[in-house]
């Protein structure tokens, strides 16, 4: 009886290639099959073809096949194509008019922290989603894209846009909410929650500024009155 499954959801692949292998003799196409999966490859289609079956085929279909082979495999596999091993996606949204305005920013941001920031979104409601393409378990690199994180959102705030326009805030996009809001107001957000939570239960550090948020001491001391972290809502 099986009483428990883990599963793995494994996104659609970017990429896919689809290979044909020829081999003169059948045993060298039959070593290479075991040969493929002792190294660890998983093809998603791996198909063996001997002589007779290559022959066959071609009578029948006029496919172009090798009827002097000896085997033939065809080999398909997918993957994806990593740029950074670490990506920090943001959503922030500015005025219509203030879009052009914002890549400009978002491209000189790149060249300050020296990490590619890649940027796409919904441009015809000002809604952007850049990314910053790096690698947490390199120190200098993860400091300099929370660097560029509070950048962006020091450029948004600046040009009249808002941190988030579809994804919220959250753990990692709270310590930045004074930049848009400042303390006043968030003090004023605050009363009605305290007065319906008194004991914090409801969704704990994700909705204002914390210090027992770890994202603050992650993404270091940044800016004044609400720390600084990485923008992931």
């Amino acid at each position: 009886m099986i009483t428990q499954a883990t599963l793995k959801l494994i996104p659609k692949p970017e990429a896919k290639v689809v290979l044909l292998a020829i081999f003169k003799e059948w045993a060298q196409g039959g070593q290479t099959v075991a040969d493929i999966f002792d190294h660890g490859i998983l093809p998603t289609t791996c198909e063996i073809m001997d002589d007779t079956s290559i022959r066959a085929a071609e009578e029948y279909g006029h496919f172009g096949l090798p009827t002097g082979a000896g085997a033939l495999l065809v080999i398909e596999v997918d993957g994806y194509r990593e740029i950074a091993p670490t990506r920090i996606s943001e959503d922030v949204t500015v005025p219509r008019s203030k879009v052009p305005e914002l890549v400009v920013r978002l491209k000189e941001v790149e060249k300050e922290i020296g990490l590619p920031i890649v940027v796409f979104g919904h441009a015809g409601d000002g809604n952007l989603h850049p990314a910053v393409l790096t690698d947490r378990r390199d120190p200098d690199k993860w400091a300099r894209a929370h660097r560029g994180i509070e950048l962006i959102f020091k450029h948004t705030v600046a040009l009249g846009g808002t941190l988030s326009g579809e994804h919220g805030v959250g753990y990692m996009k709270a310590p930045f909410l004074p930049l848009e809001y400042g303390e006043r107001a968030i003090r004023l957000m605050k009363d009605p929650k305290q007065a319906v939570d008194p004991q914090g239960l409801l969704n704990p550090l994700k909705m204002f500024p914390d210090p027992r948020n770890p994202m603050v001491s992650e993404a270091g001391k940044g800016q004044a009155g609400g720390g600084a972290g990485p923008g992931q809502a």
